[in-house]
């Protein structure tokens, strides 16, 4: 028999409480932070949307800004709006203006953002919780390869349509595996950490940054063009370059490599957003090796800098 096959016998078995307190819930099933668990409290009020200001927020482009609103009564009822969005608000492939929810209720907000609606048990929320964690970087705090991917597709399609701007820029840290080598696996982490917290102090409300990859970050920023791009890879790099490290009680410095991309670009895909930022990336360590900045739709009227001989600009994609 194949150890797998075997039954394990415990001595002891401590019973599973059914009778927990639960709490109303709403889980992200498709088409935004999908596992993503959000909890009613009384007498709260909960904003689904598209907007800045949503407390759910939903950032397809047939959610409306102020889509619809979940109320948590006095009695404990749980009661959904539809604030005259757009494209509507379902409860069970039902179109519905006001509806008060029960367990199990799934809402469609607009054209395929599906929402569960629920209550659950702390054993509940914690495995949803643990699946929702996919979402965001364990060591960082940053959002995952996944989830900046999934917000590409959607800020693609969103800028194109109401012709507006959009950049990604992918940075690695230079020499990040001497780090390792040299101070060890503690102190490498270390210093993701520290350059995801300076980069996400830069960052606006609505940009998005990630970890991509083990030593790699990425920047999704919201109607920027080549210019503003430049300003905050600039503003990414210098904020590196001046931060004082610190590695087992030893100061170090440290510098970062970024490419971008922008729909100057003129990328047919969001994929191809994401790939010229990469190439841009790679050129940029080729021709500079550290330090330096590279984009192949940057102008060549952005190359003056306090620090040009360590930035690299293409323009119009030529090398």
């Amino acid at each position: 028999m194949a150890e797998f096959d075997k039954t394990l016998r415990e001595g002891k078995i401590a019973p599973v409480l059914t009778n927990a307190p639960k709490r109303p819930c709403l889980t992200v099933l498709y088409g935004g932070p999908v596992g993503l668990v959000y909890t009613l409290a009384a007498g709260s009020e909960t904003l689904i949307g598209r907007g800045d200001d949503a407390d759910l927020p939903l950032l397809e482009e047939r959610v409306s800004r102020k889509h619809a609103r979940v109320k948590v009564q006095s009695d404990g009822g749980v009661l959904l709006e539809d604030l005259g969005s757009s494209n509507g608000t379902f409860v069970n492939g039902v179109r519905a203006k006001e509806q008060e929810l029960r367990d199990g209720d799934r809402i469609q907000i607009g054209y395929s953002c599906i929402i569960k609606f629920s209550y659950q048990d702390d054993l509940e929320h914690q495995l949803q919780q643990e699946i929702a964690s996919g979402i965001k970087d364990p060591l960082t705090g940053l959002y995952t390869k996944v989830y900046f991917q999934d917000r590409v597709d959607n800020e693609f399609r969103d800028a194109q349509r109401h012709n507006e701007n959009l950049g990604v820029l992918m940075l690695v840290i230079d020499d990040f595996n001497k780090i390792g080598i040299h101070y060890g696996q503690a102190a490498a982490e270390q210093v993701i950490r520290e350059i995801s917290c300076l980069i996400s102090k830069m960052l606006r409300a609505g940009d998005v940054c990630a970890r991509y990859d083990e030593e790699c970050l990425a920047i999704l920023a919201r109607r920027v063009d080549d210019r503003a791009s430049v300003v905050l890879a600039r503003r990414v790099r210098k904020a590196v370059q001046d931060h004082q490290f610190e590695l087992s009680g030893t100061p170090v410095q440290l510098t970062v490599s970024i490419g971008i991309a922008t729909l100057a670009d003129k990328p047919k895909k969001a994929k191809n957003l994401v790939e010229i930022a990469e190439k841009s990336l790679k050129k940029t360590k080729k021709k500079v090796g550290f330090n330096g900045i590279g984009g192949a739709a940057v102008t060549t009227y952005l190359q003056s800098d306090e620090n040009a001989a360590t930035l690299l600009y293409v323009p119009n994609g030529k090398s």
